[in-house]
């Protein structure tokens, strides 16, 4: 840990004001700046960078800002500018990445077995972006 650095402040200072800006309008910079799934109507591709900034909760945001402080600090006093956030964005990008491909697999892994008990993919996108379930499927 040590001395505030410029690329940290700045990041610091993008993640606060999304934070805020998340509180005041709510779901509508969820649904432009978060993660979606690639095959939901509400992604964009530059949410694959906009998630980054994007906070669950207060806890979450003070934690991830301490962790960033605390070792992003040093990692750009160390490595300097440029390459700190080349290293920052390129984990922020490769995590969405990572994280889409994921849920991709497991979610045609899911859409496989619905479709093999005689759902049609048709019935399985509108119950999902309806966002529908039945109680009586968990029983």
């Amino acid at each position: 840990m040590g001395r505030l650095t410029g690329a940290i402040k700045h990041l610091l200072i993008i993640n606060i004001l999304f934070f805020v800006a998340t509180n005041l309008y709510g779901d509508q910079m969820l649904q432009w700046f978060a993660l979606w799934f690639p095959e939901n109507e509400n992604f964009i591709l530059w949410q694959i960078v906009s998630h980054m900034f994007m906070h669950g909760g207060f806890m979450h945001i003070l934690f991830n800002m301490y962790a960033l402080w605390a070792f992003g600090s040093p990692l750009e006093q160390m490595w300097g500018r440029n390459k700190f956030l080349f290293f920052y964005f390129s984990a922020g990008i490769g995590a969405a990445i990572i994280h889409s491909a994921v849920n991709y697999y497991n979610f045609n892994e899911g859409m496989e077995v619905l479709v093999n008990s005689g759902m049609t993919r048709a019935e399985i996108i509108d119950i999902i972006s309806q966002g529908r379930y039945s109680p009586s499927w968990y029983n």
